[in-house]
């Protein structure tokens, strides 16, 4: 084993140890929400950093091109 793999193996046992696994149902919590549920909203405003918007994204969207093609352009560009 080399250097780098020996201290990814160590990094990886330090988080593992500090991994609490205790006894119950699991539940699926959305962090974006105070409520822990999903919501549309929760995910917009998260994609538009809070609010605010990015004025390139929305000259794209404005745009009259075939959506296939807004989206790649905004991968590319964001």
């Amino acid at each position: 084993m080399n250097d780098s793999l020996f201290k990814e193996w160590n990094n990886l046992l330090e988080i593992l140890r500090s991994v609490d696994l205790i006894e119950g149902k699991d539940m699926v919590i959305w962090s974006l929400d105070k409520s822990g549920k999903y919501s549309a909203r929760s995910l917009y405003k998260f994609m538009t950093n809070g609010g605010t918007t990015d004025s390139r994204t929305m000259i794209v969207w404005k745009c009259c091109i075939p959506l296939k093609v807004k989206i790649f352009f905004l991968d590319g560009n964001t």
